[in-house]
């Protein structure tokens, strides 16, 4: 089968500047483009050989050729886009801002759901390396473990106990000559149950871990002062209000010259303020429902199951005295304020303490 060459058709004129802009050209890729012109007028070769002799992509050879022979001259075939002059869909400020906002919400869990979201939305059609750099260089994005929230959790309720909290701290019965202590508190589960959670292996190995299946467990109550950094807590049997009025009455006598100020959550038992009766001293501030994150005490919860996972113990006693080593950590009130860092809630509080 015969080979067919392709051959341009150019006037001697045009040779002439072709070699003349050829012999000149200092910049490479004009040099490039020109020298595919004087192969293609030598009528000797196919495209493809055209495309090996220059190393040139057959498709940007047929793309100089033909910017050539639709009247475009030499200057068409070295012409190039402006840096800049192409703008991305993803410039409008309306689809940055609807991108971030989903971003923010967590709605994507892979690239490709943004990338689906897009076209579908605004029709923009990106490669998943292009959603890849809008997530991680532009948004600054990347994969998190998201905190799950109850469904009946009402976001309105939060932003209302925030913005009120001063007004609500201001309007407590306390007696202005005595200090204020305010806490943040909460009660946590531990059981006999092994608490199985990851550890660091070498790849390719395989951690075979022995737990046991003991249903058996107390609670530890806990309150975190979030101006002094002092931490208070009790190992008790259960859960109930006579309990938790303990745990008050213990609390308040820790300090007894000082009011303290108890932020909890609206468990059925945890006292209310004119339902239940309280410690002298003693008032309670409930956090809105479902709101786990207001309250930093959780955070404490972490540390202790962080610390005590991957591990059996054969009685509570056993497992009250590993919960006591792991305390006397925060016997130290710089290592109790590290834990609960900063928020607009203790913000808020530890301002109004003060006043």
């Amino acid at each position: 089968m015969g080979r067919y060459c392709y051959i341009l058709i150019i006037d001697e004129k045009e040779r002439s500047d072709l070699e003349a802009r050829f012999e000149s050209a200092q910049d490479v890729r004009t040099r490039t483009r020109l020298g595919v012109l004087r192969v293609a007028c030598g009528g000797r070769h196919t495209l493809g050989e055209i495309a090996e002799l220059t190393g040139c992509s057959r498709g940007s050879v047929q793309n100089w050729l033909k910017a050539y022979k639709e009247g475009g001259g030499l200057d068409a075939v070295v012409a190039r886009r402006q840096p800049g002059a192409r703008t991305s869909p993803m410039q409008a400020a309306e689809v940055q801002e609807q991108f971030q906002e989903k971003i923010d919400k967590g709605a994507f869990r892979t690239a490709g759901q943004a990338q689906r979201w897009l076209r579908e939305t605004f029709g923009i059609s990106l490669a998943l390396k292009s959603i890849y750099y809008w997530l991680k260089k532009v948004l600054r994005a990347a994969l998190r473990v998201p905190r799950p929230v109850h469904e009946k959790k009402n976001p309105q309720a939060t932003e209302s106990f925030l913005a009120t909290l001063h007004d609500v701290l201001a309007s407590l019965p306390l007696d202005l000559d005595r200090p204020v202590r305010i806490w943040v508190q909460d009660e946590a589960r531990f059981g006999l149950h092994t608490l199985v959670r990851r550890c660091w292996a070498r790849r390719g190995l395989r951690v075979v871990l022995r737990h046991q299946r003991k249903y058996k467990w107390a609670y530890m109550y806990g309150a975190l002062e979030i101006a002094t950094g002092q931490t208070f807590t009790m190992w008790m049997p259960g859960v109930d209000l006579g309990i938790t009025r303990t745990f008050l009455e213990q609390l308040a006598a820790s300090e007894p010259d000082a009011e303290h100020i108890v932020i909890w959550d609206g468990a059925g038992f945890h006292q209310k303020t004119g339902t239940h009766s309280l410690p002298a001293h003693v008032h309670v501030i409930q956090l809105p429902p479902y709101s786990p994150e207001l309250n930093p005490v959780e955070k404490l919860w972490d540390v202790l199951k962080d610390a005590l996972c991957n591990q059996i113990f054969p009685t509570l006693d056993d497992l009250y005295n590993a919960l006591v080593h792991e305390l006397k950590a925060f016997n130290l009130p710089q290592r109790t304020l590290q834990l609960l860092g900063n928020s607009t809630m203790l913000a808020l509080a530890n301002t109004s303490s003060k006043i």
